[in-house]
C-alpha cells in the first residue's frame, strides 16, 4: 500500500499483547469479550460480566488502551477499541499501541477495506481461516507525525458518528416499512397465501469458494460489504473480463434478482439492476417464480 509517509511494521509501533489468564485467575465481575460481542462495524454488542469459574479456558487480558483484533475470519472486520478493561477470547488479539502511534488512527487504518482484504489473504485454514499474530505484527503501517495522526483519527471518528446516526434513521424507516407491509398483508386477508422460500424461487444460487483474482478494472465485483440497507453501494473491486465466465459458473445474475448476504454481515438485502456484475462469496441470489412473486 503506497503512502507519502514512512512505513513501519506494526510490531515496531505497537505490541501484540497476549497476556493470558487461566480460568482459576479470572475474577467474578470481569467483562468477557468474545468474537460474537464485536460487530463488523467495530461496536461492542453487550459483552457479559462473568462469574468465577464460569469460563473453562484461558483468555487474554486487555485494558481501555488496547485495540481488539479478531484473528478468526478476519474478513468479518471484528476490530474494536474498548473503553473498559476485561478479558477476551484467544481468537481476539489485543494490540497495545506505543507512544508513537495514536490508537484511533491505528484502529481506523486496520479497519479500512483494503487492510481487511489483505488480512484475509494472509490467513491459513479453509473452514476456520485464521490470521497468525506473527503475520499481523508484520503489517506495514504509515507513520505521519503524531499530530497528523490525531487529526486524521478525529475526522474519521466524526465520519463514523454521522454514519451511526444515518444507520439509526434507516433502521427506524425499515421498521416503519415492515409495519406498513404487514398491515397491508392483514388488510388483504384471505387473498394472501404463503409458500416457503424454496417453493417460491425459480433459482437459488449460493456463491462460495475462494476470493477471485482482483484487477484494476473490468467487471464490477459485488461483495457482501456493498449490500447495505436495501441498496447496492458502488463497488470498488473488479475481476478480469476473461475470468467472468469461470467465476460465475454457478449461475449468471439477472436484473431483478435479489441478493442476500450470508455473512459479514448476515441478512442484508438488495436488488440487482441491469448492469453486468460478478458476485463474490457470502452472497445468495434469489430469483422468484414469476407466477408467484413480483
Amino acid at each position: 500500500m503506497k503512502s507519502k509517509w514512512p512505513m513501519e511494521e506494526l510490531a515496531e509501533v505497537a505490541m501484540i499483547d497476549r497476556l493470558s489468564l487461566q480460568p482459576s485467575e479470572i475474577q467474578a465481575g470481569t467483562i468477557y469479550v468474545g468474537l460474537e460481542h464485536i460487530s463488523s462495524r467495530g461496536e461492542f454488542l453487550k459483552p457479559p460480566i462473568v462469574t468465577s469459574g464460569e469460563l473453562a479456558s484461558s483468555k487474554f487480558r486487555f485494558t481501555g488502551k488496547h485495540i481488539l483484533y479478531g484473528k478468526l475470519r478476519p474478513y468479518l472486520a471484528k476490530i474494536a477499541c474498548p473503553t473498559f478493561r476485561g478479558i477476551c477470547s484467544t481468537d481476539i488479539v489485543p494490540i497495545l499501541p506505543g507512544k508513537r502511534i495514536e490508537r484511533r488512527f491505528l484502529f481506523h487504518f486496520l479497519r479500512q477495506p483494503a487492510m481487511v482484504d489483505y488480512a484475509n489473504s494472509q490467513t491459513v485454514g479453509i473452514n476456520l481461516p485464521r490470521l497468525s499474530p506473527s503475520i499481523l505484527a508484520k503489517f506495514k503501517i504509515p507513520m505521519p507525525p503524531l499530530a497528523e495522526q490525531q487529526r486524521i483519527a478525529e475526522v474519521l471518528d466524526c465520519a463514523e458518528a454521522l454514519r451511526a446516526k444515518r444507520r439509526a434513521t434507516l433502521a427506524q424507516l425499515e421498521t416503519l416499512t415492515r409495519s406498513l407491509f404487514l398491515n397491508l398483508l392483514r388488510t388483504a386477508g384471505r387473498d394472501v397465501s404463503t409458500v416457503s422460500i424454496e417453493e417460491g424461487m425459480e433459482v437459488i444460487i449460493d456463491y462460495r469458494g475462494k476470493s477471485p483474482r482482483k484487477t484494476e478494472c473490468g467487471v464490477p465485483l459485488i461483495t457482501a460489504r456493498v449490500v447495505k440497507g436495501g441498496e447496492l453501494l458502488e463497488p470498488n473491486e473488479f475481476i478480469a473480463e476473461e475470468d467472468y465466465g469461470i467465476w460465475m459458473r454457478r449461475g449468471f445474475p439477472r436484473s431483478g434478482d435479489v441478493l442476500f448476504t450470508t455473512e459479514a454481515p448476515l441478512g442484508e438485502v438488495a436488488q440487482l439492476d441491469g448492469r453486468k456484475v460478478a458476485l463474490a462469496q457470502r452472497l445468495l441470489v434469489l430469483r422468484g417464480k414469476a407466477s408467484l412473486l413480483d
